[in-house]
């Protein structure tokens, strides 16, 4: 089972869980802490079972000879004190003549087993479970309060289809995302580092801080800068690449890093043999971040799904064309039925546009 599937009970039996919660070191912090950022959502869970797990932990101090010792000094001095007389005492027994049976006789000191009466050995019987209870609670960790977790606050943005953002984070970085993008990272970076989680594209001008680096994560792909500007392209089910403009950043997989300098890009896929260092054109890669379609070689598929993002609308097809075809060009503020009035005429295709969808027809 996942972890991101465990109920608060799987946490719990999770043995390095319980060694987090129990011993933690930077190998099993580090692992959780990651754990948290990218499951906000099983925090309370997780607050849950590291209670369980403390006060499941908990230890009461061993009973030793010495403990005994002194407890026993501790009755008979309690219990010299107490006068219960025989000739002088004006309490009638409604036991009369009972004497303490040998197996009681081994339950209690010598020294007070001569002197006391079955009234003074039940008195010293309670005196004892109540004292031993008293002092076990009290030497245990039972009443110790349990370190509460702080939880951390997120901040999500989310780009819808049709739309581009900027944000300036409060350390001053700036982000331009394009449509259906998400981030999400923590609010104020809590912590040593500056981490964000993205999903889709963005454009990123971090601003500088040697003692807190800046990580992007997009899939198993972790970029790392300290000042720099670069862009990502992370869409579900499509090869991550990162385009480096300036600065230096580091790229990661769980399997191994490179490091880029300026006009590299890294490209990235599940399965693939490891990563991908290329030179890339500035101009094409930025091109959405001044609002300008840039087309080289690509092809018709893609150059649809581009549209979607852009324009925010559906597109579905009747039929597929009969062969490739591949579309160069550079759009800048056109509206989306220009766009497809002139793309239409080399790609061959009709279309038809009623509100957010769009119909087309390859002749």
């Amino acid at each position: 089972m996942s972890r991101s599937d465990y109920s608060i009970e799987d946490f719990v039996l999770d043995p390095e869980f319980r060694l987090w919660v129990l011993n933690p070191n930077s190998a099993n912090r580090s692992l959780w802490e990651e754990f948290l950022l990218e499951h906000p959502h099983k925090q309370a869970e997780i607050q849950k079972a590291r209670i369980l797990v403390i006060n499941m932990s908990r230890k009461v101090n061993p009973w030793t000879t010495e403990k005994e010792e002194a407890l026993w000094q501790l009755i008979e001095d309690s219990v010299s004190t107490v006068e219960i007389a025989g000739k002088e005492s004006k309490v009638i027994s409604i036991v009369p003549n009972v004497q303490v049976g040998m197996k009681d006789r081994e339950l209690i000191r010598p020294s007070i087993r001569k002197k006391r009466t079955f009234v003074n050995f039940t008195f010293l019987l309670i005196f004892l479970v109540a004292a031993s209870l008293t002092y076990l609670l009290m030497a245990s960790d039972a009443f110790k309060p349990v370190e509460e977790i702080v939880l951390l606050e997120w901040v999500e943005h989310k780009v819808p289809k049709g739309q581009k953002s900027v944000f300036m984070l409060t350390d001053g970085t700036r982000i331009t995302a394009n449509s259906e993008t998400k981030l999400r990272h923590v609010k104020n970076f809590e912590g040593d580092k500056r981490e964000i989680y993205l999903e889709g594209e963005a454009y990123f001008e971090v601003a500088k801080d040697e003692n807190k680096p800046f990580l992007v994560h997009s899939g198993n792909l972790v970029t790392t800068a300290l000042g720099t500007a670069f862009n990502i392209k992370a869409f579900e089910g499509k090869q991550l690449k990162v385009f480096l403009i300036e600065g230096k950043v580091k790229v990661a997989t769980p399997e191994e890093e490179e490091f880029l300098l300026p006009g590299k890009a890294a490209s990235y896929s599940d399965g693939d043999n490891g990563i991908k260092v290329s030179d890339f054109d500035e101009e094409e890669v930025l091109a959405w971040t001044k609002k300008i379609i840039y087309l080289k070689d690509t092809d018709i598929k893609e150059v649809f799904d581009i549209l979607e993002k852009w324009y925010g609308v559906d597109i579905t097809f009747v039929n597929r064309p009969k062969k490739d075809i591949k579309i160069t060009g550079k759009y800048q503020d056109q509206t989306l039925k220009n766009l497809l009035s002139g793309l239409s005429y080399s790609a061959g295709f009709n279309y038809e546009i009623k509100a957010k969808q769009v119909k087309i027809t390859f002749k």
